[in-house]
């Protein structure tokens, strides 16, 4: 607010309190790509572990600077992992093309590469250790009266 932005978006556990919360998408399965040209010429990926020796594309963001942390799921156990990045950028688009290039390993949302997938010109690894994020909301302070137009935005935007 002190931005002077009318509203945001996050996941749902990263909401402020005094914010009034409007969901606006189901949660959002990620999963782990490459292309195949890159796995051929590096090796597999089957562990967390094994990104060690890959190169990795990853994601900053814009509101902290920070490089996000991958995160992997199995059987209930949680594990966080920074990954060796050679490549950085903040634009989900600019990393799956990345990736459909051949540069590396890539985190993304499924739905983002689900056509990629099915083509055959990325290949899903670490199958069984993506995440799922909860879903997004768009926020506003409870203490601002909406204009009409706002409020019309708010609508369309609700799942």
């Amino acid at each position: 607010m002190a931005e002077r932005f009318d509203c945001g978006v996050r996941h749902e556990v990263e909401l402020q309190r005094d914010m009034i919360a409007v969901r606006i998408s189901e949660a959002v399965p990620l999963v782990f790509v490459a292309a195949p040209a890159y796995l051929a010429a590096h090796g597999d990926v089957r562990e967390p572990g094994d990104l060690g020796r890959h190169r990795c594309l990853c994601y900053r963001y814009t509101s902290s600077g920070t490089v996000h942390v991958w995160e992997f799921v199995r059987d209930g156990h949680r594990l966080e992992r920074a990954v060796p990045g050679a490549f950085v950028t903040n634009d989900v688009g600019i990393m799956r093309d990345a990736a459909l290039a051949g540069l590396g390993v890539a985190c993304l949302p499924l739905a983002c590469v689900e056509d990629g997938i099915a083509a055959g010109a990325l290949v899903e690894v670490l199958a069984g250790w993506a995440p799922v994020l909860p879903p997004n909301h768009l926020y506003y302070p409870s203490r601002r009266q909406p204009s009409a137009a706002f409020r019309a935005f708010v609508e369309a935007m609700r799942t």
